[in-house]
């Protein structure tokens, strides 16, 4: 009797393997950090490198900041949030994307939030609403535009930001009542990039990170973006690899079918040869097609 394919563990594995799908991402990685370092160096040295910023209590709970030249006329904020299926991974890996959108003016935070499976996927996105307001603050950039600017879990949690208000415990002492994101902020946020996003978690439940993710049906359904309805009519762009895994190209599309909807501006690219690792190192470059489109 043949195994139907929903119900394959390995199928689904497989499905979501960016590392295995592109070779050498390991060494890339490697790569990736030098670059990092190298970046946060140069900008220490031109004072424009803020390390360390708290915005909560916890050794994750931080942001890194970085300046253009002239801070004081910042035209605004980018904050990215890195990727690692919400398992792996940490600020320190990609400093240097904020390369591109520092060049054009433009103030970049990104942060770290604790992992899976010590919290869960909900209490990673609170993380990032947090991380938000804390960034607007310290950049004083309360009447400045902002872009959210995610890569894969990334993607997730800042198309997460911006759906529909999450939910709010009955008992207002339970430690685990949920604010989400600042109302104030909303306004400001002129543009969401979602790359390589994940914006239907349920498959995951099929995958062997389940174990580590620890996802049940009730709680990706109500993580999942393409579930929910967004919360502002914002512009939305999700941008994915064109040789990126099936599925990572049906999530992005899937969010972009489903919001456009909701009347709301949004659209799918598919960048060409670009895969779920390098799509996103053009962040780096200032006049790259995607950090065009992230700061338009």
């Amino acid at each position: 009797m043949i195994e139907p394919v929903h119900g394959n563990k390995q199928y689904w594995d497989d499905a979501y393997d960016n590392s295995k799908a592109v070779g050498g991402s390991g060494q890339l990685l490697e790569a990736w950090n030098t670059s990092a370092e190298q970046f946060r160096q140069r900008t220490r040295s031109e004072n424009r490198f803020l390390p360390d910023i708290s915005y909560a209590q916890g050794p994750r709970h931080c942001f890194d900041l970085f300046l253009p030249e002239n801070d004081a006329d910042s035209l605004g904020l980018v904050m990215f949030v890195h990727g690692g299926y919400w398992q792996r991974l940490g600020r320190e890996v990609f400093s240097h994307l904020a390369n591109g959108p520092v060049t054009r003016g433009w103030s970049v935070a990104i942060p770290s939030y604790d992992l899976c499976p010590d919290v869960g996927i909900p209490d990673i996105v609170e993380q990032m609403a947090q991380a938000l307001e804390s960034a607007v603050e310290q950049t004083g950039g309360e009447n400045k535009p902002i872009r959210l600017l995610g890569h894969s879990a990334g993607g997730h949690l800042v198309t997460r930001l911006v759906s529909q208000a999450f939910s709010s415990s009955e008992n207002p002492g339970d430690p685990m009542q949920r604010k989400g994101i600042n109302r104030s902020l909303i306004k400001n946020i002129k543009r969401v990039v979602s790359v390589s996003g994940l914006h239907d978690l349920r498959p995951l439940i099929n995958t062997s990170m389940n174990e580590v993710l620890l996802l049940d049906r009730e709680t990706a359904t109500k993580e999942s973006p393409a579930l929910l309805s967004p919360i502002s009519h914002l512009p939305v762009t999700c941008w994915v690899g064109g040789n990126e895994l099936p599925e990572l190209q049906r999530q992005s599309s899937l969010l972009a079918n489903i919001w456009r909807g909701f009347g709301i501006p949004i659209e799918a690219i598919a960048e060409p040869a670009k895969n779920h690792f390098d799509v996103i190192e053009s962040l780096a470059l200032p006049t790259s097609p995607l950090v065009d489109k992230l700061l338009s």
